[in-house]
């Protein structure tokens, strides 16, 4: 059986002494063999490839084809069974191996579609035709430290294989979820993860996004002779994006034991990198209690009671940061090509098609025009932008109003389900009574979510009191530091909602996820349930 493999080589630092930044234009090669493996020596070394001229789009490929800018090289095989991801530089040489599934039947043929310095696309194709599900496309762009994987019609999914220590599914304004492959383990786990996915392993952190949102990833069990591994599912023409995050030290797993608390371990962090962290204090089932901080530890909310692993990583940048550090914030941004707060406004049916509408927009915008003495002029575009904040506020208001009547309706259908299968003998009785339980448990960490945060959040009512107050300002003398001092009071709202929104959308995740593992009736009215909530019917 022949597949097709990439070798991917990442830099996240530039090279050591090195006399001048490399080139960024995008090159194609032909390696003058079939391999099936390369060492990160090799691929630096290229020795015995052989440059295809740029604009040449009918090359016959002799050997493997590889594709290669300043950040990123890839390696197509022709024999083997994966792509293979390299990170190259300072960091340990581990593989990442990606598998399309379906396997091919036959060896790949290799076409070239754009060759030029702004780009490289080569398509893989299986030479049996009646096998178009082992088909796809490769891609790199100028100066790009991504992978671009874009699946034929008939490709079901890929697997990552990689030294993943942990899988974590971030949620940015919300708590991560983190899960440990591990090789006794014998059934899948699904991931609630709905574009993007992080492993993070001894060469560093490899960052996964995909652009189908119902395309959902699995942890899965050793099979076919390889170790654990995630899979994602594909969807014809959605892109799919992998970049490892090289780096010594780049995350870290800690533990407070007895005897320490959470912030005196935190302080015996020393941060690799200027960066925003992230801090996930791993509870049970991979719940997490997750901080972001970008100074002393010491000025983040730490759990104070909290005793157990805490996973500590770099999410987003801060002005500090050195350019050429790629972060997961920036592979966001890159592939989806928005922020976090766009991300998750856009998962919610909340983005604006304009002028954005959130609190830290306009209060922003506003703060601007009071500093630069603009208020009085600008006067009406200032009340009609306070006036869209303040809709804005009362829609995220409503959909967390929504958040909790599904979960009420989903407690009243757990209930059902365990009055009528609870103490039941039949099989199918037992797992709906499982599924109840563990939807049931998921529910309980919603409702903890809700409480605390409409007590951040308060009422649209507060928020328009604050507008109020900012709109009397307009045309006043010195006024600018009393409008920092409501702009900051309604950020904390927005930020509050922010969060909310991203707690309770992971929770009606997991709840998906269990019916979807679940078996029965009652596993698909969950799942079905879920998957109405999330897509706003």
């Amino acid at each position: 059986m022949c597949a097709v493999a990439v070798v991917v080589a990442l830099a996240a630092y530039p090279a050591a002494g090195a006399a001048e930044p490399p080139d960024p234009s995008v090159r194609l090669f032909d390696t003058g063999s079939r391999s099936g493996t390369l060492h990160p020596k090799q691929v630096a070394d290229r020795k015995g490839w052989t440059p295809v001229p740029a604009g040449r789009l009918d090359h016959r490929f002799v050997g493997d084809a590889a594709i290669a800018n300043d950040k990123v090289a890839i390696v197509i095989y022709r024999i083997g069974q994966a792509f293979a991801c390299f990170p190259l530089g300072d960091g340990a040489p581990w593989p990442v191996i990606v598998q399309p599934r379906p396997y091919p039947t036959g060896e790949y043929v290799l076409k070239v579609l754009e060759n030029s310095a702004a780009a490289v696309e080569v398509e893989a194709a299986d030479e049996n035709s009646d096998n178009p599900g082992a088909a796809f496309r490769l891609r790199v762009t100028v100066g790009e430290p991504l992978v671009e994987l874009c699946p034929a019609p008939g490709m079901e999914r890929v697997n990552l294989l990689w030294g993943m220590k942990d899988v974590v599914i971030p949620d940015f304004f919300g708590d991560d979820m983190v899960f440990a492959p591990d090789a006794a383990r014998r059934v899948p786990v699904g991931l609630p993860a709905e574009n993007v996915l992080l492993g993070l392993g001894d060469a560093g952190l490899l960052a996964c996004v995909w652009e189908a949102r119902d395309g959902g990833a699995t942890l899965r069990p050793s099979a076919e002779g390889i170790g654990p591994h995630v899979e994602i599912a594909c969807r014809e023409g959605k892109r799919i994006w992998i970049a490892c995050l090289q780096g010594p030290g780049l995350w870290q797993r800690l533990t407070v034991g007895e005897g320490a608390t959470p912030l005196e371990v935190l302080r015996r962090f020393r941060p690799p990198l200027a960066a925003k962290w992230r801090a996930d204090f791993v509870g049970e089932a991979g719940v997490c209690e997750s901080i972001t901080f970008d100074g002393p530890p010491a000025e983040a909310p730490v759990p104070e009671t909290w005793r157990g692993p805490v996973l500590i990583y770099p999410l987003d940048r801060t002005a500090a940061t050195p350019l050429t550090t790629i972060l997961p914030v920036d592979v966001l941004r890159s592939t989806l090509g928005v922020g976090p707060c766009q991300y998750v406004l856009a998962l919610e049916g909340l983005a604006s098609d304009d002028v954005p509408a959130t609190p830290a927009a306009v209060t922003e915008w506003v703060e601007k025009q009071f500093e630069r003495g603009r208020d009085a002029r600008s006067a009406e575009a200032i009340r009609e932008r306070l006036v869209a904040m303040v809709e804005h506020v009362c829609r995220a208001d409503a959909r967390v109003a929504a958040y909790a009547a599904f979960g009420q309706r989903v407690r009243d259908a757990c209930r059902q389900a365990l009055e009528s299968h609870g103490a039941g003998a039949k099989a199918g009785d037992a797992g709906a009574a499982a599924t109840a339980n563990a939807v049931l448990a998921v529910c309980d960490r919603l409702d903890h979510d809700l409480a605390r945060g409409r007590a951040a959040a308060k009422t649209p009512d507060e928020a328009a009191r604050l507008t109020a107050a900012v709109a009397d300002l307009i045309g006043k003398e010195g006024a600018a530091a009393e409008c920092g001092r409501l702009g900051e009071a309604l950020r904390s709202i927005g930020r509050a909602q922010d969060a909310t929104l991203a707690r309770c959308r992971m929770a009606v995740r997991r709840i998906r996820l269990a019916g979807r593992d679940g078996e029965g009736e009652f596993a698909g009215q969950v799942r079905t349930m879920a998957e109405r909530m999330l897509s706003h019917e």
